[in-house]
């Protein structure tokens, strides 16, 4: 069985007769079914030998295995109910609900209540494209790089939701982007893709600091989101403890205390492992020497990387990296 990504609708094996009647057909099929593979990589994906960086279709009555993939994916919950399974975590989900899936990250769907999600996948290529213009949106660092990492630590929902006139529009947006990949228009893609980021960053930003939302950070908490922010923009020099608490505008032990109950884990080692995960990301890029990527993620030199990445990847890694010193 072919996997759904060409088509503009995908339809679970078990879906209903009247469902399997709305499917759309489509001129490729390029990806096979998830359930398949644990993990996907980029050519089982996208288009090769075109310019095409950006998947998009509307999962039916979605149910996925767990799987991981090497390339960025947005979810958007359209219909129905169901639960989000991402890594040890399991959330239920409603129409509205924003989800983006880090590279490597394991996630997949149970399906409810004809639970449709709209998937847009996204190569790396596309973020080495448009890097400096993606890192210039308000809010695409928290949403994209620091909301997963929350999702992880704490029970707290701090995903993007959008209520149904921001969901209807968003809709809308994503017809555009379907379109466009189904006519290979890939530039204009390119371009419809970079304006929904841009809209789902700045809601996700409103969201996160309207008082009156029940999504929005508690403010010590909210210090911290900032704190997260700043680390991931000084990734490449030396930061201290002493530093991030003054960004945070609180004490050292009351910074340490906030930090460690909102990330389960110490300031500095959550440090580490960015550094450890953008050096990662970069090497797997290939497009720079180790040297080089050493030095953007601040380490000293690539074999200092190296202990660091050897550390990351063993069971014990808090008590190794504890035993180094502070980057």
């Amino acid at each position: 069985m072919r996997y759904m990504g060409i088509r503009e609708d995908y339809i679970s094996p078990d879906c209903s007769q009247k469902d399997q009647a709305n499917k759309v057909n489509s001129r490729w099929s390029i990806i096979r079914y998830w359930g398949i593979r644990e993990h996907y990589i980029s050519t089982d994906c996208f288009l090769k030998d075109k310019a095409n960086m950006v998947a998009s279709y509307n999962h039916l009555n979605c149910q996925i295995p767990l799987h991981s993939h090497d390339f960025l994916e947005i979810n958007i919950i359209t219909a129905g109910s169901g639960k989000h399974h991402i890594e040890e975590m399991s959330l239920n989900v409603t129409p509205g609900d924003v989800f983006i899936i880090p590279v490597h990250a394991r996630h997949g769907y149970t399906c409810k209540d004809k639970l449709n999600v709209h998937h847009i996948l996204i190569c790396k290529d596309f973020i080495t494209r448009y890097q400096e213009e993606l890192e210039a949106i308000p809010g695409f660092q928290t949403l994209f790089n620091i909301e997963p990492q929350l999702r992880q630590a704490t029970p707290n929902k701090y995903f993007l939701h959008l209520d149904h006139k921001k969901l209807q529009a968003t809709l809308q947006d994503l017809d555009r982007i379907t379109a466009a990949y189904n006519n290979e228009q890939f530039m204009y893609q390119n371009i419809l893709t970079l304006h929904l980021i841009c809209d789902l960053c700045m809601m996700f930003h409103e969201q996160m600091n309207r008082p009156s939302d029940s999504a929005s950070i508690p403010g010590p908490n909210r210090a911290i989101i900032q704190v997260l922010e700043y680390i991931q923009g000084n990734l490449d020099r030396k930061l201290t403890v002493d530093e991030l608490s003054r960004v945070a505008a609180m004490s050292c032990a009351t910074f340490n205390r906030h930090f460690k109950q909102m990330l389960g884990i110490p300031p500095m080692e959550y440090v580490v492992k960015c550094r450890v995960q953008r050096a990662l990301i970069l090497i797997d890029e290939n497009r720079l020497s180790k040297t080089e990527i050493a030095l953007m993620c601040g380490f000293y030199d690539s074999s200092h990387m190296d202990k660091y990445i050897k550390l990351y990847r063993n069971a014990d890694f808090k008590k190794s990296a504890d035993s180094l010193p502070s980057l």
